[in-house]
């Protein structure tokens, strides 16, 4: 089996990088026409400006960087999340390996915990982890937030059925059933 690499795709995602790439290119134009016609005469609010736009595209460079490094890799015998960049109380991906042969359950979950199930700070919005009952009892969570309805259940096939050939008989739902379930679920609880 081929290795398989799931990366971002979201609307929310797109309209992020969209805004992120308008000041990437707000702060490029700022720097050149500053060190174009300014440097010599410029004004404090013209530094300002300037070095606020560095900062600014630095700060975007590495946002961007961040969020393609977000990604879920499925490779030939395991499943591997590599964890978000960030502080611990910021972090909402914790690196994640699961071998095929572990997978005893999937199901789709809402939470506004991390991947380890302990409180992020700063996170206010249950997102949807796909967690991973293995053998041994573990549970593993993997966020799912800017992935594609299409990817979850693409990430949900592929991983039983490289489990099923690797002769782990898994009794589980296909992707569109776990996904179906877990939206009605999350609709049925809103209502409440």
């Amino acid at each position: 089996m081929k290795r398989k690499i799931f990366f971002q795709i979201s609307i929310i995602l797109y309209i992020a990088l969209f805004l992120f790439l308008a000041i990437m290119a707000a702060a490029v134009y700022v720097v050149v026409e500053f060190l174009m016609s300014r440097i010599s005469g410029a004004t404090a609010l013209d530094w300002s400006g300037f070095i606020f736009a560095i900062f600014g595209f630095l700060f975007m460079s590495y946002t961007t960087f961040r969020m393609g490094k977000n990604r879920i890799i499925l490779d030939v015998g395991e499943i591997y999340v590599p964890e978000h960049w960030g502080s611990k109380e910021n972090k909402i991906q914790y690196e994640t390996h699961i071998a095929y042969s572990d997978i005893q359950n999937i199901y789709l979950i809402s939470s506004n915990k991390n991947s380890l199930n302990k409180i992020a700070r700063w996170v206010f919005t249950p997102m949807p982890y796909i967690v991973i009952d293995c053998k041994d009892g573990k549970q593993n969570a993997i966020n799912v937030f800017y992935f594609s309805k299409k990817q979850v259940i693409k990430i949900i096939d592929e991983s039983i059925s490289r489990a099923k050939a690797i002769n782990n008989e898994l009794q589980i739902k296909t992707g569109t059933e776990i996904l179906s379930e877990f939206l009605v679920q999350s609709k049925t609880r809103k209502k409440k």
